[in-house]
């Protein structure tokens, strides 16, 4: 689902402006679902931006990005591939268990254009790819697979980040409470 974070004051801006107003201050986590890319594609799918808009927000993107890590911000990218008989599936079945509220006209619209948001999530996958920033794509046709290896990466990217053995550290505080 494609999530508008435009308010009236953002209209006429820059289209990262909105997502600029909406970063966590310094020592907190956001996690954006619908970000600047889910944007890009779909504006551009939709025909809300020209092929020159297209091509240019992506230098954009990676300034953007940059200027976040530059200045200490992590940024984690997760690209969740659902195959497209998973996806017609699911939307199947929360429309068919009364979950109605879970899926919009909008999610219809984007699974019928499925090849094409594929296509363009592969380009821009492949434009936005950096050390700084990099992609995870994850298989998501089994979700718990999914959300473990998101954790996952999480914690092995923080401890990376953050200079620190969470492992080491759970289990002096183990030994520390006395529990085996």
């Amino acid at each position: 689902m494609v999530h508008s974070f435009e308010s009236s004051d953002e209209k006429g801006r820059p289209f990262l402006c909105k997502f600029w107003n909406h970063l966590p201050a310094y020592g907190e986590t956001a996690i954006i679902d619908g970000s600047w890319y889910t944007r890009v594609s779909h504006d551009k799918i939709t025909k809300l931006i020209s092929k020159e808009e297209y091509k240019n927000s992506f230098q954009l993107i990676l300034n953007f990005e940059k200027l976040l890590t530059n200045d200490n911000y992590m940024i984690q990218k997760y690209f969740l591939h659902i195959p497209s008989h998973e996806q017609k599936s699911r939307l199947k079945k929360a429309k068919e268990s009364g979950k109605k509220w879970l899926v919009s006209d909008g999610d219809w619209e984007q699974f019928e254009k499925y090849d094409t948001y594929l296509e363009y999530f592969e380009n821009y996958l492949n434009k936005t790819n950096h050390e700084a920033a990099p992609w995870h794509v994850i298989s998501a046709t089994d979700k718990s697979f999914a959300r473990f290896t998101i954790m996952d990466t999480i914690i092995t990217n923080l401890e990376k980040k953050l200079g620190v053995d969470s492992a080491k550290i759970l289990s002096l505080l183990k030994e520390e409470a006395g529990v085996s």
